[in-house]
This record gives structure tokens, C-alpha cells and sequence, in this order.
């Protein structure tokens, strides 16, 4: 059971902070930063018939220059994004360590007590509207009855992500959470 809510929490946190870090950096610092992983143009990446062949004449081939432009900014892109998401991931996690340490609990029982006991069960009412919202994704023959246990446990993680999100925000607020993660610059 111990190890099932660690995971349960984990997976809520990694789901916050994912729906926080989707590919924007609203919220955070944008600095300009040189990227760390550049190439010199001038660097002789191969050669063919004895002449050398450099990482500019890659990036300046009519063909193969934009090929590399768009998957060094996707790859930078990326970096990028979990470098903010791991931040995020870090404070968020620290946050409730202290949450959890301020009441003399483990992360586990701040979680299992103080947090999951504070968001209130589903009502028959919220697990109807996720069904109406989800039923043309059902298998045939599953009715709201029969799958109403899922429904439940669904709508319940929906309401811990909310409330963690809103959690998450307060503490940011009181603790005066900055990030400023020098982004890498993405190739023009």
C-alpha cells in the first residue's frame, strides 16, 4: 500500500507539473542563454575525397541545412522543456516535503490524511458528466453501470490533480517560487 500511494502521488505531481511545462514557458523566466550543444561551423564533422567537410557546409546545403535547423530546434526545444519540468518537479516536491514536515508527517501520510482526505469524494452528478463526456470512447456493450468503479476512480484523480494544482500554486505563492531557468537558444 506504501509503495502504491508513493506512485499514485508521484504520478499526480509528474502530471501537474506536465500540464504546467507543455511546451510553453509561460510563468518562467525566459533568459537567453548561448546553447551549450552548439557547433562550431567551422568544425570538420567528416571527409570525402580527402576534403574536409565542415558542420557549416551541413547547416548552408540547400537540402540538408534545414533538416538540421529543424531537428536541432526540436531537440533544443525539448531540452528545454524538461529542463523546466524537472524544476518544477523539484520545487513542487520539496513544497510538500515541508508541507508534510510541518505537521511531523512523511510525504506519504501528509498525503494519505491531510491531502487526499481534504478533496471530497465524486458526486453522482460529476460521474454522469464524465460519462456523457467519455461515453462514444467506450467499448460496446459497457454501460455507465458497469463501468461506474472506473468512473469513480477517474473523476476522483481529476479531482487530486485539480486540487494539487491549487495546492501547488498556494505554496509557490507563499514560499515566492522563482524560476529562472536559462532557456537555450533555438537555431533561426
Amino acid at each position: 500500500m506504501k509503495s502504491r500511494t508513493l506512485h499514485v502521488l508521484a504520478a499526480i505531481v509528474f502530471a501537474a507539473v506536465a500540464c504546467k511545462s507543455g511546451g510553453s514557458a509561460s510563468g518562467k523566466s525566459k533568459q537567453a542563454g548561448k546553447t551549450a550543444v552548439a557547433v562550431d561551423p567551422s568544425t570538420p564533422v567528416g571527409e570525402m575525397d580527402g576534403k574536409q567537410i565542415t558542420y557549416g557546409e551541413l547547416q548552408g546545403d540547400k537540402e540538408v541545412g534545414p533538416k538540421l535547423t529543424q531537428a536541432e530546434a526540436k531537440a533544443l526545444s525539448e531540452l528545454n522543456d524538461t529542463r523546466s519540468g524537472l524544476l518544477e518537479e523539484y520545487v513542487s516536491r520539496h513544497m510538500l516535503e515541508g508541507e508534510a514536515k510541518a505537521k511531523n508527517k512523511t510525504l506519504e501520510q501528509w498525503f494519505q490524511t491531510d491531502y487526499q482526505e481534504s478533496v471530497p469524494k465524486p458526486t453522482e452528478e460529476e460521474m454522469k458528466a464524465f460519462w456523457e463526456e467519455h461515453k462514444a470512447q467506450v467499448p460496446k456493450g459497457q454501460t455507465y453501470e458497469t463501468l461506474k468503479p472506473q468512473i469513480q476512480q477517474a473523476v476522483t484523480q481529476q479531482k487530486l490533480r485539480a486540487n494539487l494544482d491549487k495546492t501547488l500554486a498556494d505554496l509557490k505563492s507563499k514560499h515566492q517560487v522563482k524560476t529562472s531557468m536559462v532557456r537555450l537558444d533555438l537555431p533561426r
